[in-house]
C-alpha cells in the first residue's frame, strides 16, 4: 500500500500574511486621522462663533440718529468694536475700540442691563449733521457683525 501525499496549491494567488499586516495598520491610520479631523472640527468652542447682533433704527431725529441693540448672544462689550464712517471717510476719533459706556468722538453708547455685555435693548446713538451720508459698523473681534447706512 503506498501513502498518499497531500500536495497543496501550486499557484500563490492570495496575500501574504505581511502585506495584510501593514494594509490593515495602513486603513487604521488613515481612519484614525480622519476621525481625529472631525472630532476637533466638532468640538470647536462656541465662542468662536460669531454672535448673532443687529442694530436697529430706532429714529433719526435732528442732529443724531438712534440705534438699539438686538442680540439673542450675550457677549461681553470688550469683544466689540464701533466704526463710523461719514461720507465714505473713516472717522477716526469715533473709533471705540473696545465698547464702552459713554462717549468716544460721535457715537454714545449705552448699556441698558449694566451687566458689561452686549445684550438686548443696549443703545447706540450718532451725532449727525445734514447733507451727509453715513455707515456705522459693528465688529466682534476684529470681524464685521453688522452695519448700517442713512444719510442725512
Amino acid at each position: 500500500m503506498r501513502a498518499l501525499r497531500v500536495r497543496g496549491p501550486s499557484s500563490s494567488s492570495g496575500v501574504s500574511a505581511v502585506v495584510a499586516v501593514i494594509l490593515l495598520v495602513a486603513i487604521t491610520v488613515v481612519l484614525t486621522g480622519f476621525l481625529y479631523i472631525i472630532v476637533i472640527d466638532l468640538a470647536q468652542s462656541t465662542t468662536d462663533v460669531p454672535p448673532r447682533v443687529l442694530l436697529f433704527n430706532s429714529g433719526n431725529p435732528v442732529g443724531r440718529a438712534d440705534f438699539t441693540i438686538s442680540s439673542a448672544d450675550p457677549r461681553p462689550l470688550t469683544e466689540f468694536r464701533f466704526r463710523l464712517w461719514i461720507n465714505e471717510s473713516l472717522d477716526a476719533a469715533s473709533d471705540m475700540n473696545p465698547v464702552v459706556v459713554g462717549t468716544v468722538g460721535n457715537i454714545t453708547f449705552a448699556e441698558l442691563d449694566a451687566g458689561g455685555t452686549m445684550t438686548d435693548g443696549d443703545t447706540v446713538v450718532v451725532s449727525t449733521v445734514p447733507d451727509r451720508s453715513y455707515e456705522v459698523a459693528l465688529l466682534w473681534k476684529g470681524n464685521l457683525v453688522h452695519s448700517f447706512e442713512w444719510s442725512t
